[in-house]
């Protein structure tokens, strides 16, 4: 028997390793352009430089929760260490309810400098009209007394008032020196001298005044402190028209020396030139 020709469709005839088209079953053969695009990628694959493989990133260790920040250091303690310079620990800051240390005044800064320790301050006292007896030493204080004028109307002095040593305990003296000379005293100068026990810090203070008008005759403040002092403790007062001073009327003198301790003494002079 002769053999029929397979049927177009027919899988008897097709060749098994053959690329046919599925719709038309005809043998698919590649064209120039699937010929050139194949090729070009197969390059392309073979230039391509293989990378390679990167290893895993580590994860950090977890923190423990209970860890405590570094403690950031300052820019003194960084250079101190780079310097091989052991810091100690620094001071814990004082608590809020802590009082802050006393400033010290000017007096008792002075004093502290020249070796000298204060006690605290006596509390003044209120200032006292009569001499208070116990302060003064036997005979002082004294007052003196005007001269009689001279004939040929030149100038004269006379000590007003010589307090002698008295305690720098801040009670505050309060003096009067009539004019009993029966005549008008022109007082063309006028000199007040203080003293204070050597080594002692005190404020002393010295005033006389013209009881009629309250005018300043003379005024000396000196704050002791230091040893040794100037030569001259004292101050001068020259007038070029005279103060008159009527009979009848009176020299008020207030003084005082504020003590840093207990026993010092202030000793103070009034000098008057007059016609």
């Amino acid at each position: 028997m002769v053999d029929k020709p397979a049927p177009v469709g027919s899988s008897k005839a097709r060749e098994p390793d053959a690329r046919r088209h599925r719709l038309t079953d005809r043998r698919a053969v590649p064209t120039s352009l699937t010929v050139l695009g194949g090729a070009c990628l197969v390059l392309l694959t073979a230039c391509a430089p293989t990378l390679p493989a990167r290893p895993p990133i580590a994860e950090p260790p977890a923190r423990p929760v209970s860890e405590e920040p570094a403690v950031r250091l300052t820019p003194i303690e960084r250079a101190a260490r780079m310097d091989g310079t052991v810091l100690q620990e620094q001071p814990s800051a004082k608590p809020a309810s802590e009082e802050p240390a006393a400033r010290l005044t000017p007096a008792e800064r002075a004093a502290k400098w020249d070796g000298i320790v204060p006690q605290g301050r006596p509390t003044p006292r209120p200032p006292s009209t009569a001499p208070a007896g116990g302060d003064y030493q036997g005979g002082y204080p004294r007052l003196g007394q005007a001269p009689k004028a001279r004939a040929d109307g030149t100038l004269q002095s006379f000590p007003v008032l010589d307090t002698g040593p008295y305690l720098a305990n801040s009670n505050v003296h309060n003096l009067t020196w009539p004019n009993n000379s029966g005549r008008p005293l022109a007082i063309y100068k006028a000199y007040l001298w203080t003293g204070v026990d050597k080594g002692a810090s005190a404020d002393v203070h010295i005033e006389a005044r013209r009881a009629s008008d309250n005018s300043f005759i003379g005024i000396l403040q000196w704050d002791h402190y230091a040893d040794p002092t100037l030569p001259q403790h004292g101050q001068q007062f020259d007038y070029p028209s005279p103060m008159i001073l009527d009979p009848g009327d009176a020299i008020t003198i207030m003084h005082f020396a504020n003590g840093f301790a207990p026993g010092w003494h202030a000793h103070h002079l009034l000098i008057l030139w007059v016609k």
